[in-house]
């Protein structure tokens, strides 16, 4: 319960609640309660707030394709599982008809992390797929081998979109630029602007990317604490016949309309919160 004293009339006040790690673990939360004025009138309310965090990196990152539990920070990012309790999270098989991936966890889950600093988005993933198939020959059909797309935009209802895919090809692991509000800058870019790295071992398959904000917004974005990212991210999964599933997380790629207004909100977190959240 909290009270409110000489609250004057056209005037605001702020309370802080401790969120249980629990909670932190999920993609939203929604807060319900009551407002009692001095006449005892009741006010009910209701508040839904996505949690997905980015949190500032707090170390330098070796983009090597080895996901040190040091380096990346449990609570930045998205747990990626069919089964419909994943807030967000939408599994769509080959004919895209909603049905669960045939073979569970097991055939296709994920773990995806992301960080942020003054000049790099950091994004890492640790995907489970019982099938590694990476034969795609044309790199703007990566989407159709394993993979992972995302697209990202300032902030919910942009239209200051750019729309990535990374994956390894026969030559190496490659990033396309699918979608950028500069037009030159689609395609495969030189390798001196972004990082990538991707393994494999037994049935896990880890990608780190370090990737420049210029490259993302090449009109211009500042990262800063407390500011939001407007973000959509598929799971490709590919046993050795094209693409025959993925877990997408909010929509505007695999579903719904070709816009950021399906995307899910980044809260930008600096890296000061990283040791209270490990408490």
């Amino acid at each position: 319960e909290k009270k409110i004293n000489n609250l004057a009339p056209g005037a605001t006040k702020s309370f802080t609640f401790n969120i249980p790690d629990s909670v932190k673990k999920e993609h939203s939360i929604t807060v319900k309660g009551r407002f009692v004025d001095d006449n005892q009138n009741e006010i009910p309310f209701s508040v839904s707030q996505e949690m997905e965090l980015c949190i500032k990196s707090k170390t330098q990152k070796k983009i090597d394709g080895v996901l040190d539990s040091s380096e990346w920070n449990k609570y930045s990012g998205v747990t990626f599982r069919d089964g419909g309790k994943w807030v967000g999270i939408t599994a769509k098989s080959q004919n895209y008809s909603g049905v669960a991936i045939d073979g569970g966890d097991s055939d296709l889950s994920g773990k995806l992390y992301a960080e942020w600093d003054d000049k790099y988005f950091y994004l890492a993933a640790d995907v489970v797929d019982d099938v590694w198939a990476y034969d795609e020959k044309e790199p703007d059909r990566l989407y159709r081998a394993d993979s992972i797309q995302f697209a990202m935009a300032p902030f919910k209802g942009s239209g200051d979109l750019s729309q990535f895919c990374i994956a390894r090809m026969g030559d190496g692991d490659k990033l396309q630029i699918d979608r950028s509000p500069v037009a030159s800058m689609i395609g495969i870019p030189d390798k001196s602007l972004y990082d990538l790295a991707i393994s494999r071992d037994s049935n896990h398959t880890y990608y780190e990317l370090k990737l420049p904000w210029e490259v993302i917004f090449p009109d211009g974005y500042t990262a800063e604490k407390n500011g939001q990212l407007a973000i959509t991210l598929l799971i490709n999964d590919n046993d050795g016949m094209g693409r025959k599933a993925y877990l997408e997380y909010g929509s505007g790629m695999g579903s719904g309309s070709a816009n950021s207004g399906g995307y899910r909100s980044f809260y930008m977190w600096g890296e000061r919160l990283i040791d209270t959240l490990k408490n």
